[in-house]
């Protein structure tokens, strides 16, 4: 208790976009939050989880029932308004695109 810890995570994703081999990495860090107490682990996970339940409320999921990550990911506007929802946070995220093909 009281420790100020921190939480960072690299997500790299790797493909085919329009016939060319790129890369994208995502870079996240975030801090204790001294003003509200939360741990970094709790605010990274748990707003993202808010993120989804306000995007539930305004009905933007295309199907009913479980959503794996797969899914998810592949519908541009949930990627978005969750990484925007988190920045809102004061979460870090930077996003790096490269050509690797």
């Amino acid at each position: 208790d009281g420790e100020e810890e921190f939480t960072v995570m690299q997500v790299l994703i790797e493909g085919n976009e329009s016939g060319r081999q790129v890369r994208y990495t995502y870079d996240i860090f975030d801090r204790f939050d001294k003003m509200s107490g939360m741990s970094s682990m709790a605010r990274t996970t748990g707003f993202t989880c808010a993120a989804m339940v306000r995007i539930w409320a305004q009905k933007k999921l295309q199907q009913a029932g479980i959503y794996p990550l797969e899914l998810l990911g592949k519908q541009a506007y949930i990627t978005n308004f969750t990484i925007d929802f988190l920045k809102k946070k004061n979460i870090e995220i930077k996003l790096k695109r490269e050509l690797i093909g």
